[in-house]
Formats: C-alpha cells, structure tokens, sequence
C-alpha cells in the first residue's frame, strides 16, 4: 500500500512539474464549487424569484462558474489594460511564452479566429509570461505570426498566480457576465476557439 502512494504522489509531481506540454484537460469546478441556486417557497413568484438570483453574488476564482479576477496589466506599449475593460464581450485569457513549441503551434489558429470575430464581440488578450521570458523573443514571436490581438506582460506573474497557471498554454474563457466558461490547458486550433466562444454566449 505504501509503495502505491509513493507511485501516485510521484505521479502527480511530475505532472504538476510539466510545463508547455500540450495536455488537452477541461477542468470543471468541484460540486462544492458550484454556485449557489436560491429555493423557492411555493407562494414566491417566478419574478421574485429572478430577481433574488440576479441579485445573488458568485465569487472570484479561476474555475468554471466563478467571476472572473480582473486582470490588470501593462500592453506592450505600456498602456494599462484591465479585464473589465470588456465587459459585456467574450474574452479569452491566452497564457503563453515564446519558448513553448505549443504555444507557438496554436499562435495562428488563435490570431486568424481572433481576426475573424472581433468585431461580434470577441476579444483576446495574450497574456505573456514575462517573468520567464525574454522580451526579444516574445517580439520575434508576435512578428512572425503577425499577432493582432492584445499582448499583455505578465512581468510579476501576478495573472499567472490568479489563473493557477501549470502549464501553458493555458486559455481561460470569460462570458459577457464576467462568468469563467471554460478552462482549457493545452493548444487550440480554430474550431475549437469557435465552439469556446459558443459555449461563452449561452
């Protein structure tokens, strides 16, 4: 039994420890993590009952069901972006680094999506992990590909701690409401952007 547990934990340390691997894993928010809904009585009517949903708080986290936590970076010509600066939009949270293959393999899929749907309300803001990056090549990365979408520098990794960031890529989906969608670690290609940004509007 003993040797089990050491083979289990020695396996979870080694993935925790991976980086910039292209692990396809949707994490759901545990059953504990789940909004709370409000019961009615049978006398209260269903307008008094949305209302007292609407007014019911969710909380911040990093997981599906939760209220986004607002990001606030410098872009790379230091102008200070927020996350709530796109309420009401679909925004995809895109953590990456120029060092990672994946990252550099879902680059054009993401940018040509981006291009693509921008003007119905979708926004994507590249979240690059400056602390463990070198500015140079992150440029020469955004050059190559001819990235259009905002790149924010994460040079305190601040963002990354928030978004319990592992491994990277790493895309966090927020809803119009400010309410995480989806969480997905591991390279996208275009359809899969398309159907994230589905599941976000509904």
């Amino acid at each position: 039994m003993k040797k089990i547990m050491v083979s289990v934990l020695l396996i979870v340390l080694s993935v925790i420890l991976l980086a910039c691997q292209p692990v396809n894993l949707s994490i759901e928010p545990p059953k504990g993590d789940q909004p709370q809904t409000v019961q009615a009585d049978e006398q209260e009517s269903t307008e008094a009952v949305s209302e007292a949903v609407e007014e019911a708080s969710v909380e911040e986290g990093f997981l599906p069901g939760k209220k986004a936590i607002d990001v606030s970076l410098d872009d790379i010509d230091g102008n200070p972006v927020s996350l709530s600066d796109f309420e009401g939009q679909v925004v995809i949270l895109n953590f990456f680094a120029s060092w990672c293959p994946p990252c550099r393999a879902e680059m054009p899929y993401i940018n040509e999506a981006y291009l693509e749907n921008k003007d119905d309300g979708v926004v994507v803001l590249g979240i690059n992990l400056t602390e463990q990056d070198k500015l140079e090549d992150m440029y020469a990365l955004l050059e190559e590909f001819e990235i259009a979408f905002p790149i924010l520098l994460d040079e305190k990794s601040v963002a990354a701690r928030d978004y319990k960031v592992r491994s990277i890529p790493t895309s966090v989906v927020v809803g119009p409401d400010g309410i995480i969608t989806d969480y997905h670690v591991g390279t996208i290609n275009k359809e899969q952007f398309l159907k994230l940004v589905e599941n976000a509007r509904q």
